[in-house]
């Protein structure tokens, strides 16, 4: 039956059937007909309006991505659990779909990415929406997720449709310059279509800043003599 194309790791698509009913379809097209669908008029809320997140996550000392979510989840494991790589395999899907990089016990799903591209920042877009629309949506979804995760981090309830307010998605970008955040231009309407769907999906939805620690930014910068 007709399928949805979606963007993957490192350039790599993964296919789902249209029992998903994906509903934002700016981020997607139909493998039936090879043609976009017309971007939603974007709103006027600035990206600046949506919400910081109130809790003040680590400072960013490592390598790279990867290796900062594994050491958050490995030094603060009472508060976070790490899901980086660790896909969902849902049935009639070729590929993993990436759930998040962290799980917060405050129940918010944070999506970590450096800042970057427009390009690298959409793909970070695209996964919140894409996770939270199947954890919303899709039963199988959350009894994997729940299977991932430690008996003080398991969900409520996996059968009924999860309530407005009690999840959120946040928006992580490591940034090595001081000062608030702030995007590129094609970011800012990327994030604003993504914040759109998930609040219509009962999220709660943050935007974070990750600061560099100080030591780590001054080695990264000087060069080794």
């Amino acid at each position: 039956g007709p399928q949805w194309h979606l963007p993957g790791r490192q350039g790599k698509s993964a296919w789902l059937p249209q029992r998903f009913h994906l509903h934002h379809h700016d981020l997607f097209h139909r493998r039936t007909t090879g043609r976009t669908n017309q971007i939603p008029q974007l709103t006027t809320k600035n990206h600046n309006n949506i919400p910081d997140y109130q809790h003040e996550l680590p400072e960013y000392k490592d390598g790279s991505e990867g290796a900062y979510n594994t050491r958050v989840a490995s030094e603060l494991a009472d508060q976070f659990h790490l899901l980086d790589v660790d896909l969902a395999r849902l049935s009639g899907v070729r590929s993993g779909i990436e759930i998040a990089d962290l799980y917060s016990i405050e129940r918010d799903f944070i999506h970590v990415k450096h800042y970057a591209g427009s390009s690298v920042l959409s793909h970070l877009f695209a996964q919140g929406k894409i996770s939270g629309e199947l954890f919303q949506m899709e039963k199988e979804f959350r009894v994997i997720l729940n299977e991932k995760l430690p008996s003080r981090f398991k969900l409520d309830s996996i059968e009924a449709h999860p309530e407005r307010n009690k999840y959120g998605v946040v928006y992580a970008i490591i940034r090595d310059v001081d000062g608030p955040l702030d995007l590129p231009f094609f970011s800012k309407l990327n994030i604003k279509n993504s914040v759109r769907a998930l609040e219509g999906l009962g999220f709660r939805v943050y935007k974070a800043k990750i600061e560099e620690e100080r030591h780590y930014k001054m080695t990264r910068l000087i060069p080794a003599k």
